[in-house]
């Protein structure tokens, strides 16, 4: 026969026991880990992880730190602003 105050651990061990599988499954998966802002090891360049879709992922350069910069390195050589 069961008394209240050994029912009470039984209830408290059962929440337990549901709420730890629960926490498990609502994990992210393995790949959505990555989602989020990411910084270089020199941090002079930070990159944004977004998924898209079911299974795929994307990114771009949210910020970057160029300390010389060279506009011959980010202008078009075919298409001039002069026209």
């Amino acid at each position: 026969m069961n008394t209240p105050k050994k029912t009470g651990k039984i209830l408290v061990w059962l929440a337990m026991l549901i709420a730890r599988v629960w926490g498990v499954s609502a994990q992210k998966p393995d790949g959505d880990r990555i989602i989020g802002k990411w910084a270089s090891e020199k941090k002079n360049l930070i990159v944004e992880v977004y998924k898209y879709g079911s299974n795929e992922y994307g990114g771009k350069i949210v910020w970057f730190l160029f300390f010389r910069f060279n506009y011959d390195a980010f202008s078009d050589k075919y298409n001039s602003l002069a026209s």
